[in-house]
């Protein structure tokens, strides 16, 4: 009998509610504080700047107008993926800083290149960026084309493999004919064929 009430209390016991209740799920606006605060944080003025290009930073010390400039784009690009409702990319984020940025294979597709197109529309550090394999199609492309005619500072752009068709043709012509700012485009393994390229304006 003894024996019986001592598992009763054990069992009891292991299922007694625990004192501290279990951490809440962080809230949307926490989860864009912490955006912020990585940004912030992450852009130290005694960063060091990386011997490879590809991963060359313009963070010089001192430099407070350029990492102004990359904390409010950090920060339109969280507030477009809060309206738009995707969740942001922690890479993306962390090297709007930087002069290169690679997104080929990130999956965005032509609804989550939009805030990558918007946050890159004020920015002055990136100068190449890569958005080959995510399949924007042409209504992608229609945001990123709008992003080129207030940019000045891309030079380099990688559209390959996106499923771009004729119409995408239609729309790199109409928006670049009159950009003299991207010196280097690559549109290889789209629908888009070399019977389209000519009519395309890079120079």
């Amino acid at each position: 009998m003894e024996a019986a009430s001592r598992k009763r209390r054990i069992r009891f016991k292991s299922y007694t509610r625990p004192k501290s209740e279990p951490a809440k799920p962080p809230q949307k606006d926490e989860f864009n504080d912490e955006f912020q605060y990585l940004g912030d944080s992450d852009y130290s003025s005694s960063d060091s700047t990386s011997s490879d290009d590809e991963n060359q930073s313009l963070s010089f010390p001192g430099n407070h107008s350029v990492k102004h400039n990359t904390v409010l784009c950090q920060q339109v690009y969280v507030k477009s993926c809060r309206y738009f409702d995707k969740v942001p990319s922690t890479y993306f984020f962390r090297r709007l800083k930087r002069t290169h940025i690679d997104l080929s294979h990130h999956g965005l597709g032509f609804d989550g290149v939009k805030s990558v197109a918007i946050a890159l529309v004020s920015n002055t550090t990136v100068q190449r960026l890569n958005l080959s394999n995510n399949d924007i199609a042409s209504e992608g492309l229609a945001h990123i084309l709008e992003t080129l005619q207030e940019n000045i500072v891309i030079t380099d752009l990688n559209l390959s493999n996106n499923n771009l068709s004729s119409g995408g043709a239609v729309l790199l012509d109409e928006a670049l004919s009159n950009n003299r700012i991207i010196t280097k485009l690559d549109i290889s393994v789209n629908v888009v064929t070399l019977l389209h390229v000519h009519t395309i304006r890079t120079s």
